[in-house]
């Protein structure tokens, strides 16, 4: 998975690639673009990290054609808030085609109950300005 963009060669941080051999024997980066197969040299790649798995937060901003997705049961009270419906819309929005859920119902279930909270002191401080201006 390319980490960092690299305009010249037309690769973005989020690409996804695999290492295969050219027709020459030679190994070559290719990835599938909107413009068909594109292959790189290897010497030419930009910062990459190998991928057997990504997570759902690295994969945002990218789409596949089919994605697993695997809910594990929590180990803890905060994994387990961690695993919520934001999370699960995340992974499920990154395939275009399919996805298999990896997982028993009740933990889809607890997935689609728990919504995020999230604390950013926006509300208050409008609601603090706001009050300030009556005054």
């Amino acid at each position: 998975m390319v980490v960092e963009n690299h305009y010249a060669q037309g690769l973005f941080n989020g690409d996804v690639g695999i290492i295969w051999p050219a027709a020459n024997g030679q190994l070559k980066a290719w990835f599938d673009t909107d413009k068909g197969l594109k292959t790189v040299s290897l010497s030419r790649l930009p910062a990459v990290e190998t991928v057997f798995a990504m997570t759902v937060h690295k994969s945002q901003g990218s789409e596949f054609e089919h994605v697993v997705m695997l809910m594990p049961a929590p180990v803890s009270s905060h994994i387990a808030n961690l695993c919520s419906r934001e999370l699960l819309y995340t992974g499920l929005t990154r395939a275009k085609a399919g996805c298999i859920l990896v997982g028993d119902e009740s933990r889809f279930t607890a997935m689609v109950g728990r919504q995020q909270q999230r604390y950013s002191g926006l509300a208050h401080t409008l609601h603090t300005l706001a009050g300030q201006a009556v005054n």
